[in-house]
């Protein structure tokens, strides 16, 4: 980073974005998974890793917005 305030402003920015993606996530994956209350091991294993996968790239989107802020600022 270039300064303080840049590191400050894409911790405060990525922080505020990873939050609410978060919350978003974490609802959509307990309606998902309330679904599959009954369904065997086998089903309920492959769509909690296709979750853990989905989620793991979404949560990289941030990365990109920050970057497009930080630079837009400077």
């Amino acid at each position: 980073m270039k300064d303080d305030k840049s590191w400050l402003f894409a911790h405060h920015y990525f922080g505020k974005f990873w939050f609410y993606e978060g919350l978003l996530i974490l609802i959509l994956t307990i309606i998902l998974m309330s679904f599959l209350y009954n369904q065997s091991v086998e089903q309920i294993t492959w769509v909690s890793l296709s979750l853990v996968f989905g989620q793991s790239i979404f949560m990289t989107i941030p990365i990109i917005f920050t970057e497009n802020e930080l630079k837009k600022r400077n």
